[in-house]
Protein backbone atom coordinates (compact mmCIF):
# COMPACT_ATOMS: atom_id res chain seq x y z
CA UNK A 1 0.00 0.00 0.00
CA UNK A 2 2.75 2.42 0.94
CA UNK A 3 4.39 2.01 -2.45
CA UNK A 4 1.10 2.65 -4.24
CA UNK A 5 0.51 5.80 -2.20
CA UNK A 6 4.02 7.05 -2.95
CA UNK A 7 3.43 6.49 -6.66
CA UNK A 8 0.14 8.39 -6.51
CA UNK A 9 1.81 11.29 -4.69
CA UNK A 10 4.68 11.36 -7.19
CA UNK A 11 2.27 11.37 -10.14
CA UNK A 12 0.18 14.11 -8.53
CA UNK A 13 3.23 16.29 -7.91
CA UNK A 14 4.34 15.73 -11.51
CA UNK A 15 0.94 16.85 -12.79
CA UNK A 16 0.99 19.96 -10.60
CA UNK A 17 4.53 20.76 -11.79
CA UNK A 18 3.40 20.47 -15.42
CA UNK A 19 0.40 22.72 -14.81
CA UNK A 20 2.63 25.33 -13.13
CA UNK A 21 5.08 25.17 -16.05
CA UNK A 22 2.25 25.67 -18.54
CA UNK A 23 0.94 28.66 -16.60
CA UNK A 24 4.40 30.25 -16.47
CA UNK A 25 4.96 29.60 -20.18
Amino acid sequence: MARTIDQQIASTQAKLARLKTRQKA
